[in-house]
C-alpha cells in the first residue's frame, strides 16, 4: 500500500489556532489590539488561516489547516495523489474535496492556496484516511479515492482505454503503481458518482 512520503509528516509543528477573540485578551494593554494584529502579521508573528483564525507558525502544513479553511472537506486530487508519489510533479496548492457549496472556490491566505471542488455527497464520506502528527491531524483522500475524485473533475472520456491513458500518459502514474491499489476499492468508489468517467473506471479494472 502506498504511504504518505516522509517529508511530508516531518514538516509537522506545533499548530495552535488562535482566534481573533483570544489574541484581543492578550494584548489587553493595546488601545487598539486589532492594529497590533495587523503589525504582527506583518512583523511574521501571526499567519491569518482565515477570517477570525491565525497561527504563529508558518510551517504548519497547507493541508493540515485545510478543514479550517473550508469544511468539511479532505485534500485529495493532485495534491494528495504527488503526497503518496504517484505522480512526479510537486503541488503547490492544497486542492481538497468538499461538498453542497455553491461553487469550486479558491482561496489564498497566509500559508499559501487552497482550491476546493464539489463532489457528490454519496462519494464524499468513504475512502478518507485520518492522518496524526503528535501535534495535529487531517483527512486525506486514500489513493483510490483521489483518482477517482480527480476523474470526476475531467470531462468525460471515450472509453475505459482513454480512462488510463489519461492516468498513465497524462498524470504518469506508472502503471505498475496503479495496479498496486486496491481494484476492489476502486470499483466501490467508481459506484458513487454517477459519472461516465467513473462508469468507465470500473470497466477498465473490472
Amino acid at each position: 500500500y502506498h504511504y504518505v512520503n516522509d517529508n511530508f509528516l516531518r514538516k509537522a509543528v506545533n499548530m495552535e489556532i488562535l482566534s481573533i477573540g483570544q489574541l484581543r485578551k492578550e494584548l489587553p494593554k493595546y488601545g487598539n489590539p486589532d492594529t497590533k494584529i495587523g503589525r504582527m502579521r506583518e512583523n511574521g508573528e501571526l499567519y491569518r488561516i482565515r477570517r477570525g483564525l491565525y497561527v504563529r507558525d508558518k510551517r504548519i502544513l497547507k493541508e493540515a489547516a485545510s478543514g479550517l479553511v473550508c469544511g468539511p472537506s479532505y485534500v485529495s486530487f493532485e495534491d494528495a495523489l504527488s503526497r503518496y508519489d504517484l505522480i512526479p510533479e510537486r503541488v503547490n496548492e492544497c486542492s481538497c474535496a468538499t461538498f453542497a457549496k455553491q461553487r469550486n472556490t479558491h482561496y489564498n491566505n497566509d500559508l499559501g492556496y487552497y482550491s476546493f471542488t464539489n463532489i457528490p455527497l454519496r462519494a464524499f464520506p468513504y475512502g478518507v484516511v485520518l492522518y496524526k502528527t503528535p501535534n495535529y491531524c487531517w483527512n486525506m483522500a486514500s489513493p483510490e479515492k483521489a483518482i477517482c475524485d480527480l476523474l470526476y473533475t475531467r470531462k468525460p472520456l471515450k472509453d475505459a482505454n482513454d480512462v488510463l491513458g489519461f492516468l498513465f500518459d497524462g498524470m504518469r502514474i506508472e502503471e505498475d503503481d496503479f495496479y498496486s491499489l486496491d481494484m476492489e476499492k476502486i470499483r466501490f468508489l467508481s459506484e458513487l458518482y454517477g459519472y461516465s468517467n467513473l462508469k468507465l473506471l470500473k470497466e477498465a479494472v473490472s
